[in-house]
């Protein structure tokens, strides 16, 4: 790296994946944003509390907005979404399952997308300015899908769009050696189709387990003058609401909340020269 690019400033799009997942997990998001801790989140449009929740976005205007795209938790807003579904209580599967009923095309493709495109229409008729897309649990990477998620994305003119990609350097155990496997293994087969516009990601590696000595490790790797996506799962956890034990062990929401508001994130934004921006100042 030469002494230009040391000088130049990284940006970074700190963007909060899951609004609307559950109530107490968007008033962490919230909390954040009021905070300038985090410039985007994406909305889980089929969430229980989509009305209530919506609203609270409009406390933080700054903050960009997405459409967390999700076929793997909660209930579809689709009729043909619930009908594939009516043997499994119409209710979404775990991304096994999902993956599953795609690959044996009793979840068609067609199917998927018309939900998706209902999910980003009822986030739209909200108001809400949508300036990117993603998924829930990076389900748009199967290659039966991915070509038809970037075409949605042209569709409703949304001009980033999240390209998962593996994170070789944190292959800390065979459990997230098998995630970036699996994740090239998509890449690969989904190369044909990749998009020239989309910012590198980082943060799947410790997905929703996110900790300061990661994300130095991550810094050191950036280069100035260039743009990268952090992703981040920031929340609360209210026992009352979330009482599924996977998803709890699963996510630290509260130690991500304080990770990123805390003032030793400052410090490591500031060492590395690392400024917070959003997709709309790109």
């Amino acid at each position: 790296m030469s002494s230009i690019e040391l000088h130049k400033p990284v940006f970074l799009i700190m963007n909060a994946d899951d609004f609307g997942y559950f109530s107490s997990v968007s008033r962490g998001v919230i909390e954040c944003a009021r905070r300038k801790a985090i410039t985007a989140t994406s909305i889980m449009a089929n969430g229980p509390n989509f009305q209530d929740t919506v609203e609270w976005l409009r406390e933080v205007p700054e903050l960009d907005i997405g459409v967390h795209l999700n076929i793997t938790f909660g209930l579809p807003l689709t009729a043909m979404m619930k009908a594939c579904l009516s043997g499994y209580g119409r209710t979404f599967q775990n991304r096994i399952r999902t993956a599953y009923l795609i690959s044996i095309k009793k979840m068609p493709v067609s199917t998927v997308i018309q939900e998706w495109r209902s999910q980003i229409e009822r986030c739209l008729s909200t108001g809400l300015k949508i300036r990117f897309i993603n998924s829930h649990e990076h389900i748009h990477m199967l290659p039966s899908l991915f070509k038809s998620y970037i075409e949605l994305a042209r569709e409703f003119n949304i001009h980033y769009i999240r390209h998962t990609q593996p994170e070789w350097s944190i292959t800390l155990d065979i459990k997230h050696f098998c995630r970036n496997m699996t994740l090239f293994i998509l890449l690969v087969l989904n190369k044909r189709y990749e998009p020239n516009n989309y910012i590198r990601l980082i943060g799947s590696g410790m997905s929703c387990k996110l900790n300061l000595e990661y994300l130095e490790m991550c810094f050191k790797k950036m280069k100035g003058g260039k743009t990268y996506e952090l992703m981040c799962h920031p929340g609360y956890l209210d026992k009352d609401e979330i009482n599924n034990p996977m998803l709890i062990r699963y996510h630290s929401w509260e130690d991500e909340l304080r990770l990123l508001i805390g003032e030793p994130m400052e410090r490591l934004l500031q060492k590395y020269n690392v400024r917070r921006v959003r997709f709309s100042d790109l």
